[in-house]
């Protein structure tokens, strides 16, 4: 779903290192990230504007949280934009490339300084491109020149949505062969930085999935880290896989992701430990297209029901969900009609910040470190099948319970904690992380525990309840 989008010249930034959670603590930032694209501004594709340009992006990034990057790299060999010679360039050529690198190690640089954590994607020349050998080599060197320079480099991701002709023309076999090759080199450099691969769209498409059975076919996780998704869910509901079918009904979400997970961990090389990175995910407040909801209050409310069902997958199922990317960080055009304009948490100039990224700023500044949550219970009364509850406890002992109805209901509903032995406080805190409004509930003694009751749940809570250190 990604185009290939904009670049920018970035200086000096003064904006926080590292985002603090409301108790002091770590923030959720961990594991939450956006994507950007500080490619596709005037210094390399000279069409553009510098809206995406790091020195205007990087101050929503600091509001947000700080959360996780994704920025790409191309090997780009038009002279106009060229980052890589490809056998062509003459010593002008060649001086321009080195000037825009220069660049590109500047805005890194600033990355490094904030303490942003960056999955940087990179995109080789196809085969069938003319020189590639020559290209890929060149690029492969340079990728893995800034791993070693830059700290802010954690992952690099071979590749964009690959299972897609308009972005890989060859096979899933050439696929693992080019980058194999460009994977060893970065290893060699940084052996510490994760490498993720795939990156197919969507999540139970099977055109995407047996691409990627063919790529693991072809050795494709002998020399991976982590595998990458992205899963759109369309114009569905976060709780639902738009691609996966149980006879007449759609699957959840949770069934997807589950089903993604085990056919991974079946094909890891023994005593692998993959990861997953979810690269790309989100939906476009435009009235058209496949993935466009028509309305920015719905893509807020859904952001913070798809980041809270993805957190659980990770806390309570296991799926070892490194981070999730909200795409993208601003809208890349103007058109409010236009589905690939209106992804974004931002308006498209950068002067209004949409509803989503509000919620997406509560969600980081309101979660702990995401790493030592650990699954808890609760137990509704009366039992709502439309009802979403997922309680966590924190390395503090508190409980934290993510809430949220599917469905029109308006009925009141009770929830007993099933296990209270931390919890010595009368009283919680409730963040509806949409409206932003806080409130105090109430406690009360039930046979085995204690209970609350939330009177409306249209929109995701967040209930804290102390353990009282």
């Amino acid at each position: 779903m990604r185009k290939l989008f904009a670049v920018a010249f970035a200086l000096g930034l003064g904006y926080s290192s590292c985002a603090q959670s409301s108790d002091g603590g770590k923030a959720g930032s961990e594991f939450f990230g956006v994507v950007s694209h500080f490619l596709h501004t005037r210094q390399i594709y000279t069409d553009k504007d510098d809206s995406w340009s790091l020195t205007r992006t990087a101050p929503l990034q600091a509001r947000l949280g700080n959360p996780w990057v994704t920025e790409q790299i191309y090997a780009l060999t038009a002279k106009s934009r060229a980052l890589v010679d490809d056998g062509t360039a003459n010593n002008a050529d060649k001086y321009r490339i080195s000037e825009r690198r220069k660049l590109i190690d500047k805005w890194l640089s600033n990355y490094d300084e904030a303490g942003t954590k960056v999955l940087l994607t990179v995109m080789a020349a196809a085969p069938r491109a003319k020189n590639s050998d020559k290209i890929n080599d060149d690029f492969g060197n340079w990728i893995a020149e800034l791993v070693s320079r830059h700290k802010s480099i954690k992952v690099v991701q071979l590749h964009n949505e690959p299972n897609l002709r308009s972005f890989w023309p060859d096979s899933a076999a050439d696929y693992v062969e080019l980058y194999r090759g460009i994977a060893g080199k970065i290893k060699q450099q940084n052996p510490q930085v994760a490498i993720t691969v795939g990156a197919i769209s969507s999540l139970s498409w099977e055109p995407g999935r047996k691409w990627l059975r063919d790529a693991i076919s072809a050795g494709l996780l002998e020399f991976a880290d982590g595998v990458s998704v992205h899963p759109y869910n369309l114009k569905e509901a976060p709780e639902i896989d738009p691609h996966l079918k149980r006879g007449s009904q759609k699957g959840s979400l949770r069934e997807g992701m589950l089903a993604f997970w085990k056919e991974m961990k079946a094909a890891s090389p023994a005593g692998k430990n993959l990861k997953i990175y979810l690269t790309e995910l989100g939906y476009s407040s435009a009235p058209n297209g496949i993935a466009g909801i028509g309305s920015e209050d719905l893509q807020a409310k859904y952001l913070a029901r798809l980041m809270m069902l993805h957190l659980d997958f990770k806390i309570r199922d296991g799926i070892p969900t490194e981070a999730v990317f909200w795409y993208d960080l601003k809208n890349d055009g103007p058109d409010a009609s236009n589905q690939e304009h209106n992804f974004g948490l931002v308006s498209a100039d950068l002067k209004r910040e949409k509803p989503a990224f509000d919620v997406y700023r509560r969600i980081i500044e309101a979660l702990p470190d995401v790493s030592e949550l650990k699954p808890s219970t609760v137990t509704l009364t009366p039992d709502a099948s439309d009802v979403q509850v997922h309680p966590w406890v924190d390395a503090k002992g508190r409980t934290i319970v993510a809430i949220w109805r599917t469905g029109p209901s308006k009925e009141p509903v009770n929830f007993a904690l099933t296990s209270t032995a931390g919890v010595q406080s009368n009283t919680g805190d409730s963040l509806d992380v949409v409206s932003g409004v806080k409130s105090k509930l109430e406690l009360k003694s039930v046979a085995g525990g204690q209970a609350f009751t939330l009177e409306d749940l249209s929109d995701v809570k967040l209930v804290t309840f102390s353990n009282g250190s």
